[in-house]
């Protein structure tokens, strides 16, 4: 698949970019991301346009709006999403425009807080490999101009809708052979360890 209609400001992020990185999971849906404080519907649908001229009858439209398009393309899942968060830097890999790194970790505290999928843990579990979850914790601030921690430090161990295997996104196919149970157990220690240092969180 191309989607060279797009413009070289947006780049692959979400969970494909880390699994392109660490092949750690399986991840195919595809979350392309641009930098746009001023978005709007009808630029969308212009590029909409464009891309089904390219794909025709492969693609399925599930929503479009000021936010971005939302679709399948030959099976599939391709978002485009309009961010009004700039990015820290954009890198080029295999040809592939990537978030860097340092976005993804903040984005992926994000989404923890604002769904906790099974797949996003196990995405945290690889981060914390590179990363300590002070460093994670201060991307996040960095990127969304966070201050108060309660919101993340809460989420970051709330596993309810994970454990739920009929929760959307909780199925995972691990490349490295990493249980859930064991996940869990790491991020829990990691958590515990930061509240040992009395890092100030709130």
């Amino acid at each position: 698949m191309t989607l060279d209609i797009l413009s070289d400001d947006y780049c692959l992020a979400g969970g494909t970019n880390l699994a392109f990185r660490y092949q750690h999971r399986i991840s195919i849906d595809l979350d392309i991301f641009r930098f746009n404080k001023n978005s709007n519907k009808d630029a969308n649908m212009a590029l909409f346009g464009g891309i089904k001229d390219v794909f025709g009858d492969l693609v399925i439209l599930n929503d479009i709006s000021k936010i971005g398009i939302f679709m399948y393309i030959d099976d599939v899942k391709v978002d485009i999403i309009e961010y009004p968060y700039s990015f820290f830097n954009i890198e080029t890999i295999d040809g592939i425009r990537l978030a860097s790194k340092e976005d993804i970790c903040a984005m992926k505290m994000n989404a923890i807080i604002g769904r906790g999928s099974r797949k996003d843990f196990y995405d945290l579990h690889q981060l914390l490999k590179e990363y300590t979850l002070d460093e994670l914790i201060e991307l996040y601030k960095k990127k969304y101009h966070i201050d108060s921690m309660q919101m993340i430090m809460r989420s970051l161990i709330y596993f309810d809708d994970a454990d739920d295997k009929e929760f959307k996104n909780n199925d995972v196919i691990s490349l490295k052979d990493e249980d859930w149970d064991t996940i869990k157990e790491n991020i829990e220690t990691v958590y515990n360890d930061l509240l040992k240092k009395n890092t100030p969180l709130i």
